[in-house]
């Protein structure tokens, strides 16, 4: 956004730029929607001990809990669920996938994510009380695909990490979906003890800690397909026999996070400088996460007083939109 600045009795130029600053930290403070807006619902699944096997090395419910710790504060706790160990049994996976097919709406975002211990050869993945000599304990990848059938939310990201998870793609494959997992079929989905996590499960939770490296076209939008391009490499690299697989069938890039923020270097005296959806801001304001797809109110005064004999008035915004007030739903403006 440019100013022109008019000082008595001499008449001069200078800019007032809102400025991105896509580098520093993005506090996440989810984003009150309207009833017709696009909402997000994501249940978080993570399986690091069993009740016939007691504990298994505790890496798979950290990959689950620290995603969740990533994505709820944007999504919403209401709108996010996070289920782990003794609360993970087959019925309990089961009712998260119900609570998403029950909540989400054709206009909606879906996340459905599990770590857990598969099978390498079989295609069946265990739950809390799975007990290995009894199929019916397992989740199978016809009961997780019918599961995930019953969700009509427009658009579904599946991502599965646990070995042998390519065996499960062709069944949770669909119109606007994309099904990421963490090995192909036969292949195992190796964990690290010191790192706590498994590798493509750390890699995944990193790309939403690195927004700005992940997001690789730079729109400020992080999708699932972004998501599996920054961890895909760094988990091969470290493991060359496992090969994080995706099946997009989601038109362009799906959205999971939007960002948004701006700066200004303006002295402004304590006069309103922009507008964000009905909060007055004096100075910066703070980068921020959104859901995706949300309209946001972005308004600038015409003319803002800085003392008896300087004033900056609006021009327009670097992208060639000449109103004070406009919607924004992510992106850089100055």
């Amino acid at each position: 956004m440019k100013k022109k600045i008019i000082k008595f009795p001499q008449v001069f130029l200078a800019i007032l730029i809102l400025l991105l600053i896509a580098s520093i930290g993005l506090p996440c403070a989810a984003v009150q929607a309207a009833a017709d807006d696009p909402k997000c619902w994501g249940a978080f699944v993570g399986i690091g001990a069993f009740d016939e096997y007691g504990a298994w090395e505790g890496v798979w419910d950290e990959d689950a809990e620290e995603l969740y710790n990533e994505i709820s504060p944007t999504w919403g706790v209401s709108h996010t669920q996070l289920i782990k160990n003794d609360e993970a049994t087959k019925a309990g996976v089961l009712a998260s996938l119900d609570w998403l097919a029950n909540s989400a709406g054709p206009n909606d975002t879906v996340l459905f994510y599990i770590s857990t211990f598969g099978s390498y050869t079989s295609g069946i993945m265990w739950v809390y009380d799975t007990v290995y000599s009894n199929a019916s304990t397992f989740i199978s990848a016809a009961e997780l695909g019918n599961a995930i059938d019953r969700i009509d939310a427009g658009e579904i990201t599946v991502i599965l990490q646990m070995n042998n998870a390519g065996a499960y793609e062709s069944d949770l494959e669909g119109d606007n979906r994309v099904i990421i997992t963490s090995s192909d079929i036969g292949e195992p989905a190796w964990y690290s003890i010191p790192m706590g996590h498994s590798y493509f499960g750390k890699f995944v939770i990193d790309a939403f800690k690195n927004f700005n490296d992940a997001d690789e076209n730079h729109d400020f939008e992080l999708t699932a397909e972004e998501v599996y391009a920054y961890a895909t490499p760094l988990t091969t690299d470290e493991n060359s026999d496992q090969h994080p697989q995706i099946n997009d069938q989601y038109s362009g890039g799906l959205p999971i996070l939007a960002k948004f923020a701006c700066a200004t270097i303006a002295p402004t005296s304590g006069s309103t400088l922009i507008t964000l959806d009905g909060v007055d801001y004096t100075s910066s304001i703070a980068p921020r996460l959104w859901v995706p797809r949300i309209p946001h109110t972005l308004e600038v005064p015409e003319v803002i007083n800085v003392d008896s004999g300087t004033r900056f008035a609006f021009t327009g915004w670097n992208d060639g939109v000449s109103s004070a007030s406009r919607v924004v739903t992510h992106g850089s403006l100055q």
